[in-house]
């Protein structure tokens, strides 16, 4: 499915990430979400004039601003993507907030934890894979949210936040204790923080508190066991960290609009 605006394009594509790549500048404003998040084993760097910035990871969730060309270097790898594309001319106001990002801002935009953008595209995802009534209202909605969202993101402090290997040995140490219940001071050890320091880099990081970093996390790992495994639903909540399945079906709910079940079912269409 495709989805058509007045300066915008919404759609899910196949790429194919080559050895070693490079995207010239475009006339877009372009914001790319691994729909499966299978990790790739990618680095890129952005290409402005005259300056270039470090190589960081490829992850998720990354944003290429119109006039700014990347390089990538890596595994070869293919991923289908939600690419949502932004006309410049037509989003000036975009356009305008964009242009304060300075290289040190832009390089974190390889891989974007902002839960707001991850949400919408998340969202935008599950109703390109599958639409149902006024999906293009919205589809179009969420993509307007996205705009203002990476205005935002263009435009806030850069700050301290962790680095990219925090935030790997945070998420598995964070995953791997999810049963029985992470502790902020062990997260905060495993980065070598006090845990005013980590809660402090966290947020910035992600824009989560910590608990609601948990929760994000658990369910995501929810959303991988439903599509990956046939676990009954009462496994999945408990390794998943959840009490009761009861309690793990509202939340799941909730966040998703749909029940577990529903999710799974839906996913192996």
């Amino acid at each position: 499915m495709t989805y058509q605006f007045p300066g915008l394009s919404v759609a899910i594509e196949q790429a194919r990430f080559g050895s070693e790549m490079e995207m010239p500048p475009g006339n877009q404003h372009v914001i790319a979400f691994n729909v499966a998040r299978v990790p790739v084993d990618i680095r890129a760097c952005y290409i402005a004039p005259q300056a270039r910035s470090d190589y960081r990871r490829f992850g998720p969730v990354s944003f290429v601003p119109a006039g700014v060309g990347m390089h990538l270097i890596g595994e070869e790898a293919g991923a289908a993507m939600l690419m949502c594309r932004f006309e410049r001319h037509v989003h000036p106001h975009l356009s305008d907030h964009v242009a304060a990002f300075d290289l040190a801002r832009l390089e974190r935009c390889t891989d974007i934890r902002n839960r707001d953008i991850v949400r919408a595209l998340e969202r935008i995802a599950e109703e390109t894979r599958s639409p149902g009534p006024d999906s293009a209202a919205l589809v179009g909605g969420l993509a307007a949210t996205l705009a203002v969202d990476l205005a935002r993101l263009a435009t806030g402090s850069a700050g301290s936040g962790l680095s990219e290997d925090d935030m790997r040995r945070v998420e598995r140490y964070c995953i791997g204790t999810l049963r029985t219940r992470p502790n902020l001071a062990e997260a905060a050890r495993v980065c070598a923080l006090s845990s005013r320091q980590f809660a402090a880099a966290l947020k910035q990081a992600t824009g989560l508190g910590f608990n609601q970093f948990l929760a994000s996390l658990r369910l995501r790992e929810a959303r991988h066991l439903l599509r990956e495994t046939g676990l009954p639903i009462k496994e999945v909540s408990y390794r998943c960290g959840f009490s009761h399945v009861s309690s793990f079906t509202s939340a799941f709910r909730e966040a998703e609009g749909i029940t577990p079940h529903r999710f799974r079912t839906d996913s192996q269409h």
